[in-house]
């Protein structure tokens, strides 16, 4: 019902009209109840399942410009500080990109490579990116970053 694959049937259709209204107000019992007071206030004025749930959806949509801006700043400003994990500023940056795939934006792996190399602190990273730098184009990977990363990490922790 909240896909609107099946269009209420047309006035001259009584006995169809009334299964369908029945399935439909089963759909809005299942939905409704489980929305809070202010979700339940976005909701009054629409007339069936599929008007809810599209309205729903509109308000709590991840594909919302809002969040599609907010995503992409978060992915272009981000920066690893000194004392973070590099391995989870990685997969950080890795589910930023991914959210903006999701969300229609297309985030190439060359590009996100580039904003992972590019976000380390240079302070422990400079020999790290000058050597990254030097490595072939075709194997500047997702994977091989990573495993390059945790190496150089492991690194740095064994010399604390």
């Amino acid at each position: 019902m909240v896909t609107g694959v099946t269009p209420r049937p047309p006035d001259t259709e009584v006995a169809e009209q009334k299964a369908w209204d029945l399935k439909d107000v089963q759909a809005q019992a299942i939905i409704v109840p489980l929305l809070d007071k202010k979700q339940t206030n976005h909701v009054y004025t629409c007339g069936n399942a599929k008007e809810i749930w599209n309205k729903l959806e509109s308000i709590h949509s991840d594909g919302s410009n809002l969040n599609k801006q907010h995503t992409l700043s978060k992915f272009f400003n981000y920066k690893v500080k000194n004392d973070f994990s590099v391995v989870e500023a990685y997969c950080e940056i890795e589910d930023l990109a991914r959210s903006l795939n999701e969300m229609g934006i297309k985030m190439e792996e060359p590009t996100v490579v580039t904003k992972i190399v590019s976000s380390l602190p240079d302070e422990r990273f400079h020999a790290f990116k000058k050597a990254w730098d030097s490595v072939a184009e075709d194997t500047q990977t997702m994977q091989n970053l990573l495993g390059r990363l945790r190496k150089e990490e492991l690194e740095i922790d064994n010399n604390k």
